[in-house]
This record gives C-alpha cells, sequence and structure tokens, in this order.
C-alpha cells in the first residue's frame, strides 16, 4: 500500500472525518484495518458505506455483490435503483435549501457561489430542456463546457435523467 498523498494534521482532525467518522462508528481502529476490510469484507464495507453516507434508494438492493458468473462480470447493489442527482442534490435541497452546494473561484480570482436550492433549479431547468429534447435513460449526452457551476447543473441534469454524461474536452 502507498503512503497516502494528504493525511489530517491530528487524531482530532483525522476523528472528524467522514473516514474517521465511519472507522470510529464501525470499531475500526486505524486506516490499514479500514484498507484490509474493505478488501476481505468487501460486501460489508460497501454496505455499510452506503448506509452511512444515507443513500437513498428509489427501489432497495437485495445483494450488495453477486459475482456468480465470476469478478470479472461482478455485478453491484442487484435489484436496486438509485439516482446520483437526488443524492447529491434534491435531498439537500429539500432539507437544507440555503447551504451552500458549490463555490467557485475562475482564474481571475472572481467568486460564485450557489445554494443547494439554486443548484436544484438550475439542474431542474436544464433537466427539462434535456427531456423536451428527447434525452432520456441511456442516452449518452456530449458536454463541452469548461469547468463552471453551470457544469456541475448540466451533469446532474443528465444524472437527474438517468443519461450517461461524456465529458469532452478540447485539449
Amino acid at each position: 500500500m502507498s503512503a497516502p498523498v494528504w493525511a489530517p494534521a491530528s487524531s482530532e482532525a483525522a476523528a472528524a472525518t467522514n473516514v474517521g467518522r465511519f472507522m470510529a462508528a464501525h470499531g475500526i481502529n486505524d486506516f490499514p484495518e479500514l484498507v484490509r476490510r474493505s478488501i476481505d469484507e468487501a460486501e460489508w464495507f460497501w454496505d455499510a458505506v452506503v448506509r452511512f453516507l444515507d443513500l437513498e434508494w428509489f427501489s432497495p438492493y437485495s445483494q450488495v455483490l453477486d459475482a456468480s458468473d465470476g469478478i470479472a462480470w461482478a455485478r453491484w447493489f442487484t435489484g436496486g435503483t438509485l439516482n446520483l442527482a437526488h443524492n447529491c442534490v434534491d435531498k439537500w435541497a429539500a432539507s437544507e435549501p440555503e447551504r451552500t452546494a458549490i463555490v467557485w473561484e475562475g482564474e481571475d480570482g472572481a467568486e460564485r457561489t450557489w445554494s443547494f436550492a439554486e443548484l436544484r433549479a438550475e439542474a431542474d431547468g436544464l433537466a427539462a430542456l434535456l427531456e423536451r429534447r428527447g434525452i432520456g435513460p441511456g442516452d449518452a449526452v456530449g458536454i463541452f463546457l469548461p469547468m463552471l457551476p453551470e457544469t456541475v447543473a448540466t451533469l446532474l441534469a443528465v444524472a437527474k435523467l438517468g443519461a450517461v454524461f461524456l465529458p469532452l474536452f478540447s485539449g
């Protein structure tokens, strides 16, 4: 295992992170133990992560990992349906609409901030536009935009429709 790129400055700082809270909730003493359990007990680990993150499923999964066709053809969270946009934006816009969702800083130092309510409104508007143009589940949507808050809203709009976001880069 290679060394982490970043580590918290103190054990108190580490305990305050999501990883630290997850470890404490499951009686995991140190990071190497977490890594070991994530590998040796993959089904337990990913089920625990999903529950810890409070991901909301539109239909619950019946099995975390189905490797019956071999590990190369593993199927995760079989039977379950969730939506990225719902879990990343919609549920937060409903419970904490004014909480900051995006802080963007441009190369010129300009800064823009969007709340969860603002991000949801932008994503919903774009999703409605894409849907009117015939975009739906499984469609690939290529997006050629610079790194802006609107790019995040576009990714989420595509996810709301069950389509696939395909970033296009000029470089």
